[in-house]
Order: C-alpha cells, then structure tokens, then sequence
C-alpha cells in the first residue's frame, strides 16, 4: 500500500482508489482542510490521480477555513475576497481574520456606548493630540526610511505577515505611500494603535535629537 506523508499528515490508497487522511493527535480539523487546498496537486500526482476541479468561490474557501463570516466581517473583505487571486492571498485574509477574532477574544466585549450618557466614550492612543498623530503619520507615509518601516511592522502582532500583506498591496497600487494608508486602514484596532505609537515615538526621537 502506498503512503505520502506532508506536514505530519499520512495518505494512504484503498484498494478500490478511495484516498484515507490520518492527521497527528492534536490538529484542528481546519489544518486538514488547508492541507486539501494545499497539497491535494502533490498528493494526486503521487496517487496517479486526476485532479477534480476546484469549484468553490473565494468566500466559500474561507468558510472553509475560518467558519462563516460575520456581517461586520464580510464588510470589511468582501472585496479582498472578490480580487484574491491566489491561495497565498487568500491565505493572507483567513489569518487577519483570526489575528483580530483572537485579538477580540482577549479583549473580551467591546462597549460602544456609556450606559449612562449618550456620548461615545473617549479613546486615549498616545499623549498627543488625534490632529498631532495624524500630522505625524501623514509625514511619515511620506518620508520613511527602509529601516522605519522595518520598525514599524515589527511593532505589529504578526509583523512578516503584514509585512507581506504590505508589499503585496504595493504591487497592486504601485506606490508604498497610498499602500501604507490601504494597508493601514485593513488592520485590527490593536495594530492600528501599535503602528501609531511606534510613529509617534519616531518623530519623539527626532525631537529629542
């Protein structure tokens, strides 16, 4: 009986063609999931198998690996979703949506509103002004440096993926400063305030200079 192991997952060949997937104690049954969108090419050929067709649309494949969209989710990537065109894009959308669902999991719920007034509550992000860190980022989307965006990814919760979603953007719209302000505006509230600050301790160094 022939058998092909990728990733800790073994395949084995019935008698009557029918393929078996043993995953290791331990993996979510998503990891099997993303394994047959990943691997199912190498696993066909080594099987002397016709490859079926992949009939799902984008949103169905990230059903698939994420469980269904929330309204609010599906908002925000409908349209990533639409023009993903690979798995490697997809993939980038499946772990920002579980990047933010951990992130909101820890914060546990978020209340909009006061119980007792009418006005939203304020948000504090740094010591400066709202119009100050505005001004700064604007500046800095304009004038960074290799080794301050480096910085700035590394300030992120998951810096070689954004980073990677980044460059990504920069080749769909051809210019890193209109891509910073896509990639930022993509990014969970966490990351947002994390990018914010470590620009707004940039221009404190420089001041301090």
């Amino acid at each position: 009986m022939k058998t092909l192991t990728i990733n800790r997952i073994t395949v084995t060949q019935n008698e009557n063609g029918t393929l078996n997937f043993a995953i290791p104690e331990g993996m979510h049954a998503k990891g099997l999931k993303r394994f047959k969108t990943h691997h199912m090419r190498e696993v066909n050929e080594f099987f002397n198998l016709a490859a079926p067709k992949d009939t799902r649309t984008n949103l169905e494949k990230i059903n698939d690996y994420v469980g269904p969209l929330s309204k609010e989710e599906l908002s925000s990537y409908k349209e990533l979703i639409k023009e993903a065109k690979s798995i490697k894009d997809l993939d980038y959308i499946v772990m920002e949506i579980e990047e933010i669902r951990a992130e909101n999991s820890a914060m546990g719920p978020i209340i909009l509103f006061s119980t007792t007034t009418d006005e939203a509550p304020a948000v504090k992000m740094t010591d400066r002004t709202p119009a100050q860190q505005f001004i700064n980022f604007m500046y800095f989307a304009n004038n960074y440096s290799i080794d301050e965006l480096k910085g700035m990814f590394k300030a992120t919760s998951a810096p070689d993926h954004l980073k990677g979603k980044f460059y990504n953007i920069c080749d769909r719209e051809g210019s890193g400063t209109p891509a910073l302000f896509t990639w930022l505006m993509q990014l969970s509230d966490g990351n947002k305030e994390s990018v914010f600050n470590y620009v707004q301790s940039v221009y404190d160094n420089y001041k301090n200079q």
